[in-house]
């Protein structure tokens, strides 16, 4: 199957910012599952993918996506918390973002 431009853009992006190959991408690659991006490392993706591709990110809720370093509690060991649900992005998300630059 043909990638369009905008997935073609996607692809190129995250293998440059992610070191990995382009061939080892697909549009169903997640980044929280294949490029393993959480917290800070994620926060610097997005802000760069939004940066890179002018989208409009005033829609963009960091933590539906992604947990936050920062919220890491080291008493959790002792109790357990309700663990919230984290959707994933994959790369036809990017692209079509991409291509409507707005998330």
């Amino acid at each position: 199957m043909s990638k369009d431009k905008y997935e073609k853009q996607v692809l190129d992006f995250v293998s440059l910012s992610c070191s990995i190959p382009v061939q080892k991408l697909t549009m169903s690659s997640t980044l929280q599952g294949k490029l393993g991006l959480d917290g800070d490392d994620a926060d610097e993706f997005m802000n760069s993918f939004f940066e890179e591709f002018h989208i409009d990110r005033s829609s963009f809720n960091f933590e539906k996506y992604f947990s936050n370093e920062s919220s890491i509690n080291p008493f959790s060991l002792f109790w357990k918390s309700k663990k919230r649900s984290i959707e994933k992005i994959d790369l036809s998300m990017l692209a079509n973002a991409v291509k409507t630059r707005r998330w």
